[in-house]
């Protein structure tokens, strides 16, 4: 299982994060590029009211995909057991055609050309809530990967059971820094965690998009 610790970062501080990562020969592992996230949940948010009142064992639930190339969606189950977390993976195909809905937008430029297909339900309890969308950058050095998100955008759905609309973008104020490491490895990152916390002024937060989205839209 793999731990995460977050950190709320300004686009400055983003700045000298990147002379520092450089500095202390983390490599630039993957290109640049936009993640979107559906994320299901009960109709009375079960699993966001989960993760506000901070139990241990939980989870999320999304389909998520990269660079607006639906054809490349997945489902997953995000699973936390305190601070650490897996995922297990689902290919739409593994549903039955009558489960699933056609997604749109109400932005057309992020329209496929050719419909595309999500469940309309996973698991008979959970529907599609919110789509949230971001830009992510990717750092490593050993086994310790460094992730910063920025330009995070919250959506509201709309669902009846045939088509899933997504509507137009709540911008959030805030970009998010991750470092991602293997469990066992506490001494990897205890060094880096001091780096960032010491040289950056940075402190950890449980900062959720998800949360964050539902609070935005819905509360």
């Amino acid at each position: 299982m793999r731990n995460e610790k977050k950190f709320i970062i300004s686009q400055s501080q983003f700045s000298t994060l990147k002379i520092l990562l450089s500095s202390n020969s983390f490599v630039e592992c993957f290109p640049k590029r936009k993640i979107s996230s559906l994320y299901y949940d009960t109709n009375d948010l079960k699993l966001f009211y989960a993760s506000e009142d901070g139990i241990s064992s939980r989870q999320k639930i999304r389909i998520r995909w990269y660079n607006d190339e639906l054809i490349s969606s997945r489902v997953e189950y995000k699973i936390k057991n305190a601070e650490l977390g897996d995922k297990i993976f689902y290919a739409i195909s593994d549903f039955d055609k009558k489960e699933l809905s056609k997604i749109s937008f109400a932005n057309s430029n992020m329209n496929s050309p050719n419909p595309y297909f999500v469940p309309t339900k996973i698991d008979k309890f959970y529907f599609p809530k919110t789509l949230i969308s971001y830009k992510r950058n990717y750092y490593l050095k050993d086994n310790l990967r460094i992730t910063y998100d920025s330009s995070i955008n919250f959506y509201s759905v709309l669902n009846n059971y045939k088509e899933i609309k997504v509507l137009y973008p709540i911008p959030s104020e805030y970009s998010v820094l991750e470092v991602k490491y293997e469990e066992g490895e506490d001494n990897l990152v205890y060094k880096t965690i001091q780096n960032l916390t010491d040289r950056l002024g940075l402190t950890l937060t449980r900062f959720s998009k998800y949360s964050n989205s539902i609070k935005s839209i819905y509360l």
